[in-house]
């Protein structure tokens, strides 16, 4: 993702077809929050931020020096899972779950037991 970051910024902020050296040096810098990215951006700590969500797109609306360029359109968020991991844990899940409430089970069995024998009987009679 660096590569296409770099190079859409080389393409689009500098016009430049091929990489040179010292043309792009981005250094990453990772934040917490959309809160603390605002605050690099209003600071002007930082030349170029990634991504930037709709309420820092509003927070950073009225400040002079900041340019924002959509780079690409996205349907939305995305979530990278293991997804056997989140099977093997779903099972696991479930089982605690199921053996957890047994005494629900054994008390529902007995009640369905004693009324059915009730039944029984007041037919009989």
């Amino acid at each position: 993702m660096r590569e296409k970051l770099r190079w859409f910024v080389n393409d689009k902020c500098f016009n430049v077809e091929t990489q040179k050296d010292g043309v792009c040096n981005m250094m990453p810098r990772l934040v917490q929050n959309s809160d603390e990215m605002i605050e690099l951006i209003k600071n002007k700590s930082v030349d170029f931020a990634f991504p930037i969500q709709a309420d820092a797109k509003v927070a950073l609306k009225d400040e002079a020096h900041v340019t924002l360029i959509r780079a690409f359109v996205s349907p939305g968020c995305s979530l990278i899972v293991n997804t056997k991991q989140c099977e093997e844990w779903s099972r696991a899940q479930l089982l605690t779950s199921i053996t957890s409430q047994w005494p629900i089970l054994a008390s529902i069995i007995l009640l369905s037991g004693i009324s059915g024998v009730v039944i029984w009987l007041l037919v009989r009679s």
